[in-house]
């Protein structure tokens, strides 16, 4: 019984917990606050993002272009890659998945 009761306080608490949230959701959206959307210098840390990342996998091009065209896989790839020194940012070897987002990226 005395979970019984408890579990519809909790329920009771979750449905006003919603309704305090669409009103002051609500009230703000009035009052012209804008919600959601891009925060600024979001799409230029972005944009600089991409680009860096781009520049990194351009050093790595020719390397990767002489594999593909010698139909290597993307394990062996990444174990080429490995050998060669080639690290992430945290300094793990790169998986077969990172190896094929470098290859999306240069359009290969």
């Amino acid at each position: 019984m005395v979970l019984t009761v408890m579990a519809s306080v909790a329920e009771f608490e979750a449905r006003r917990i919603s309704e305090r949230t669409k009103e002051a959701l609500a009230a703000a959206k009035q009052r012209g606050v804008k919600l959601g959307g891009v925060r600024p210098g979001t799409i230029k840390t972005n944009a600089s993002a991409k680009a860096k990342a781009l520049g990194e996998a351009e050093q790595l091009r020719s390397i990767l272009e002489a594999m593909v065209a010698k139909g290597a896989t993307l394990r062996e790839m990444a174990s080429a890659l490995a050998g060669a020194g080639r690290t992430t940012r945290n300094g793990q070897t790169l998986s077969p998945t990172q190896v094929k987002r470098l290859l999306n990226r240069l359009g290969l």
